[in-house]
C-alpha cells in the first residue's frame, strides 16, 4: 500500500512539474524588439491608437516595441508584408476589415486570410454613420430612401473610394432598400466629407469620429448608425436596421491583430493574454471611446470566425453589386 501510494504521488509531482514547464525560448520571449506591422500610413487614427498598443505591449512583454508602417494599396502591401515575416513572434500585424473585403474581391492577393495568419485577438470595434448635406430635404433614413426611389439615378453618394468599406456597406444599404443612387469615389476620408460639406455629394457613410465635428458644426445630418445596436456618442441616432426594418443589416469598422502562421503557441497565447489585459484598461477604454470606438477582446477562434464571415458577407455585396477591387 506505501508503494502504491508513493507511486500515485510520485506521478502527480511529474504532471506538476511538467505543466509548469515552458520551452525555453518560450520563457525568455521577448529577447529583442517586437514589430508591430502597420498597413496604414503614418500619422492616421489607427496609427496613433496602434503605437498605443505597441508600447502597452512593450510595459507588459518587460522588452520593446516598434511600430513599421507600410501602408498603400488599400493595406494590401502592409498586410503581405506580414504574411511572409518569419513566424517567431517578433512580427505581429495590425489588420482591419478591409482585408476582408480585398479576401473576397481578389485572387492576385499576397496573402491568403485564411492560411497565412495565426489570429490573436479583435481589438476594437467602430461605426459608420449615415450623414446628409444640411439642406437634402430628409430627416430620416425612410424619407432618404423614398427621395431616392422618387429620384431614381438623380441622388449621389460619395466613398472614400472604390472598394473600401464604406462603398461595399452603401451598397449593401442599396440592396436592401432598393435605391438606386449613383456613387462618387473620392480619394480618401477628407475629400469624401469635403464633398458632402460642400454638397457636391448628397449622403454618405462616414467614420462616426471623422463624422462628428462636422455632426456638431451643423454642416451635415446623421440619420442613422451601421452597428447592430445605438452609439453612445449619437445615442438619439437610430440604427439602420432599426430605420429600415432590416434586422440583419450592419457594417462596422473593426481591427485585430495578426500574426504570420505557425507562430509559437505558446508565444501566441501569451500575446493574446496580454492584449486583453491592456484592452482591459480605463485608459485604453477612455482612448478607444474619444473615437466613437469599443474594446472587443476576443479569442483567436472568435477572430478567425469574424474574418472568414466577413470575407463571404462582402465577396457576396461585391458580386451583387458589380464591384471590381482596384
Amino acid at each position: 500500500m506505501k508503494i502504491r501510494v508513493s507511486f500515485r504521488c510520485a506521478l502527480a509531482a511529474l504532471w506538476l512539474g511538467l505543466a509548469g514547464l515552458q520551452p525555453a525560448w518560450a520563457q525568455a520571449y521577448p529577447e529583442r524588439p517586437v514589430r508591430l506591422l502597420m498597413s496604414f500610413s503614418a500619422g492616421s487614427g489607427v496609427d496613433t491608437f496602434g503605437r498605443l498598443i505597441a508600447q502597452k505591449l512593450a510595459d507588459r512583454l518587460g522588452g520593446s516595441t516598434y511600430v513599421e508602417n507600410k501602408g498603400g494599396a488599400g493595406g494590401i502591401i502592409g498586410i503581405g508584408a506580414m504574411a511572409k515575416a518569419i513566424p517567431d513572434g517578433y512580427t505581429i500585424g495590425l489588420i482591419a476589415n478591409t482585408a476582408t473585403i480585398h479576401q473576397g474581391m481578389r485572387t492576385d492577393l499576397p496573402f491568403n486570410l485564411k492560411e497565412d495568419f495565426a489570429y490573436i485577438t479583435l481589438l476594437a470595434r467602430g461605426a459608420m454613420v449615415l450623414a446628409v448635406r444640411r439642406d437634402l430635404p430628409v430627416q430620416t433614413l425612410p424619407e432618404l430612401v423614398a427621395l431616392a426611389k422618387a429620384r431614381p439615378g438623380q441622388l449621389n453618394y460619395g466613398t472614400p473610394g472604390i472598394a473600401t468599406p464604406h462603398h461595399l456597406a452603401t451598397e449593401l444599404l442599396k440592396h436592401e432598400t432598393g435605391m438606386d443612387v449613383l456613387h462618387v469615389p473620392h480619394k480618401g476620408a477628407v475629400e469624401a466629407i469635403n464633398g458632402l460639406n460642400n454638397g457636391s455629394v448628397d449622403f454618405e457613410l462616414i467614420a462616426i469620429q471623422s463624422a462628428l465635428p462636422h455632426l456638431k458644426s451643423g454642416r451635415i445630418r446623421a440619420l442613422a448608425v451601421t452597428t447592430s445596436a445605438r452609439q453612445p456618442v449619437l445615442k438619439d441616432v437610430p440604427t439602420v436596421a432599426e430605420a429600415i426594418g432590416r434586422p440583419d443589416f450592419e457594417a462596422d469598422l473593426w481591427y485585430a491583430i495578426v500574426a504570420p502562421a505557425r507562430i509559437p503557441p505558446d508565444i501566441a497565447a501569451r500575446l493574446t493574454q496580454e492584449l486583453h489585459a491592456i484592452l482591459g484598461t480605463d485608459e485604453v477604454r477612455n482612448i478607444l471611446a474619444e473615437q466613437a470606438m469599443q474594446a472587443a477582446p476576443s479569442t483567436p477562434e472568435e477572430l478567425r470566425a469574424l474574418v472568414e464571415r466577413d470575407t463571404r458577407k462582402w465577396a457576396k455585396v461585391a458580386r451583387q453589386a458589380g464591384i471590381v477591387g482596384p
